[in-house]
């Protein structure tokens, strides 16, 4: 899926209100929290974000890991409406953004 406009807008608010999102990724339903939406050098958009369910690669998700994950590989993206609101825990210090996203395109409130 190449990111359009109206795809963008959805990830940025995600993120920005830390919301929870359904994706499906290189074939696996994923659930996830995002908190940061970057661009690479060579211009590839990539969200930041703690998957807390479903699968992946390594098989069903049983304890939530950090994941970067591309936009061009996202078959879709839905927003989930949590029945209670989620916290993440606040990072101890700034967060660091990894050296590979040269640009910042939207961030969330951890």
């Amino acid at each position: 899926m190449n990111p359009d406009n109206e795809f963008m807008k959805l990830l940025k608010h995600a993120v920005e209100e830390s919301l929870p999102l359904e994706i499906m990724y290189q074939g696996h339903n994923r659930i996830v929290v995002p908190t940061l939406l970057g661009e690479t050098a060579s211009g590839r958009i990539v969200l930041h974000a703690l998957q807390v369910a479903g699968s992946s690669k390594e098989g069903p998700v049983i304890t939530p890991s950090w994941k970067f994950l591309y936009c061009d590989q996202m078959a879709s993206a839905n927003l989930l409406v949590p029945s209670i609101p989620m916290q993440m825990k606040k990072s101890e210090g700034e967060y660091k953004c990894p050296g590979f996203i040269t640009k910042i395109l939207a961030m969330g409130k951890i």
